[in-house]
């Protein structure tokens, strides 16, 4: 079984370390088309792929909030792996644009930050 903290997401090379959550999502639109034969029933063809990454972590003592907040707007390397998979050292690569970075801090407790990654091409 593969368990949450194999999940490692890594943005231009380097692991976000204290990861407490992140997802990879993957979608691809679909076109309806027509079949002979198919009478009622709807038929569809696979489209273009879609994917983004969601990551909530930690904020280190190494790590700037300031930076973090510039990398909103920009593009980066992520890439996906699997720690506990059978071929942990192949990771999937694809870049990806920050478009939401969000830095949050409770009194007495570690700042966290989440991002969220739309990809701009394959992820593979």
């Amino acid at each position: 079984m593969q368990k949450g903290n194999d999940l490692i997401i890594s943005v231009d090379g380097a692991a976000l370390a204290a990861s407490k959550s992140c997802g990879v999502d993957m979608n691809v639109d679909t076109k309806e088309i027509a079949l002979a034969g198919a009478g009622t029933s709807k038929s569809y063809i696979a489209g273009r792929v879609s994917w983004s990454i969601t990551t909530n972590h930690l904020v280190g003592d190494t790590d700037k909030v300031e930076d973090m907040l510039k990398r909103v707007g920009k593009v980066f390397e992520l890439s996906v792996n699997m720690r506990s998979s059978p071929d942990a050292e192949k990771n999937m690569r694809g870049m990806a644009i920050c478009t939401q970075c969000k830095i949050t801090g409770t009194r007495g407790s570690l700042i966290q930050g989440s991002f969220t990654w739309k990809g701009t091409g394959p992820l593979e």
